[in-house]
C-alpha cells in the first residue's frame, strides 16, 4: 500500500511538471514546483503540532486526507474540462496538496 502511495506522489509531481512545462515553456517556472512542494511540506511539518494539540491525530490524518483527494480532484477536473490551466493556479493547488500532505 505505501508502494502504490509513493509512486502515486511520483507520478502526480511528474504530471504537474510536465503540464507546467507545456503550458509555460520556461524552465524556470517548471522548476518552481519541486520548491513550493518542499516549503509547503516544511511548512506543513512546523503546524503539525499547533493541530495535533486541538485534534486527535486519527482525525487530523483522515481530514488530512479527504482534503488531499478532493483537491486533487478538482484539479484534474480542471485540466480535463479546460486543457490549459494557469501556472499560478496550478501552483497554488500544488500547495495546498503539498501541505495536506506534509
Amino acid at each position: 500500500s505505501q508502494l502504490f502511495a509513493n509512486l502515486a506522489d511520483i507520478f502526480f509531481r511528474v504530471t504537474i511538471i510536465a503540464n507546467i512545462y507545456i503550458i509555460s515553456k520556461s524552465v524556470i517556472a517548471t522548476s518552481l514546483v519541486p520548491i513550493l512542494i518542499g516549503i509547503s511540506s516544511f511548512v506543513a511539518s512546523l503546524l503539525v503540532p499547533l493541530v495535533t494539540k486541538r485534534l486527535a491525530l486519527n482525525r487530523v490524518l483522515s481530514l488530512s486526507q479527504f482534503g488531499k483527494t478532493i483537491i486533487l480532484a478538482i484539479l484534474v477536473g480542471m485540466f480535463t474540462v479546460m486543457q490549459s490551466v494557469a501556472p499560478l493556479v496550478t501552483y497554488l493547488f500544488v500547495v495546498a496538496i503539498s501541505i495536506l500532505d506534509g
